[in-house]
């Protein structure tokens, strides 16, 4: 099926809202190996007169590594019927299986960049890294290091230009 590409900010809302309900998949990596998890942190707005995608990724999560090895990264929003997969995703480790056959789902070349996207997503944000950004535990607030950072796993900020929206 043929994906229908959209103009920044048409479905943006969408991929907020689904990351922030049910959580969105981004993916890291090329054809020679890549990964993907569940996020439900994302920022998406205008910076450098761009449009920005940031995503947050702890270094222990096993797509770390491709996101620091590759250039780009997707976000994908699955339909509701998918939710599984989503969940799947957010609770099980790359380093373990294959959670794209697990699931199952379609890692698919993106359209504008070298990381995959999911061929079942209903809507996806293809994005270049632009800037990236290991978080600074001195420059965090006392109650967020409690309340999301017990461990000392801090996020690296991705902000990724949005080279590509598109949907089914």
């Amino acid at each position: 099926m043929e994906r229908k590409r959209l103009e920044f900010p048409d479905g943006i809302v969408e991929v907020i809202d689904a990351t922030r309900t049910r959580g969105t998949i981004v993916c890291a990596g090329d054809q020679s190996g890549s990964n993907g998890m569940t996020i439900g942190w994302i920022t998406i707005g205008s910076s450098w007169s761009r449009p920005i995608c940031a995503v947050l990724v702890r270094p222990s999560r096993y797509t770390h590594k491709f996101m620091e090895s590759g250039d780009s990264f997707t976000v994908n929003v699955l339909p509701e019927d998918l939710q599984g997969a989503v969940d799947l995703f957010g609770t099980e480790s790359g380093r373990d299986m294959d959670k794209f056959a697990e699931a199952p789902l379609t890692a698919t070349k993106g359209l504008m960049v070298a990381s995959p996207y999911i061929a079942e997503a209903s809507l996806v944000v293809e994005c270049r890294i632009a800037f990236k950004q290991p978080m600074d535990r001195s420059l965090i607030t006392a109650d967020w290091v409690e309340d999301f950072y017990g461990g000392e796993d801090y996020h690296t900020i991705y902000y990724g230009e949005i080279l590509a929206i598109h949907a089914k």
